[in-house]
């Protein structure tokens, strides 16, 4: 027999094979379509938590620099530990979530991330630079005053940072307009 033959004599039954191929592969495409799909908005969930943790992490750290005491740190009414014990805690859990966003944002998108932090570093070096430089020139009010403003330099190039930071992650998830 032919195939010509075959064809015409078992037209319906090779229907039906045909039929089930289609089938079957028809189910394993989508099985792997949902399984990507799963795994975009699991990856998704999770960078936008790991955002959102960011930026608590970072209301925290503003805080810590709006509310610390200046001028008694200036006076060495605190010991350099207990300046660490104030700062560092927020400052080293802003520094792990950045490592953490560096898994889910492409190193060109990390440049405002990275240099928010490192303005909030830079502005402990302030404190630690003023804590430690013992002129007799240098008053102690003069020493408080050159923080705020330098603090207060950093805090505001951070807002315009973390501005840029909104914008393009409303623009990722299609909510900017």
């Amino acid at each position: 027999m032919e195939v010509k033959d075959l064809l015409t004599t078992y037209w319906s039954q090779m229907t039906l094979v045909l039929l089930g191929i289609g089938y079957l592969i028809k189910r394993v495409l989508d099985i792997k379509l949902k399984k990507r799909e799963i795994n975009h908005d699991l990856f998704q969930r999770n960078r936008i938590g790991v955002v959102n943790r960011f930026f608590e992490s970072y209301a925290q750290m503003e805080l810590v620099w709006e509310h610390i005491a200046v001028y008694e740190i200036l006076n060495r009414k605190y010991s350099t530990k207990e300046i660490d014990e104030i700062i560092f805690p927020s400052l080293n859990k802003l520094s792990n979530i950045l490592f953490e966003l560096k898994i889910y944002f492409a190193k060109s998108d990390m440049s405002n991330f990275e240099e928010v932090v490192e303005g909030m570093k830079k502005i402990n070096s302030r404190l630690s630079e003023l804590y430690f430089r013992h002129s007799k020139e240098d008053k102690v009010t003069e020493k408080a005053n050159d923080f705020w403003i330098y603090r207060r330099e950093v805090l505001k190039r951070n807002s315009e940072l973390i501005e840029k930071l909104c914008i393009n992650i409303r623009k990722t998830y299609g909510e900017y307009r």
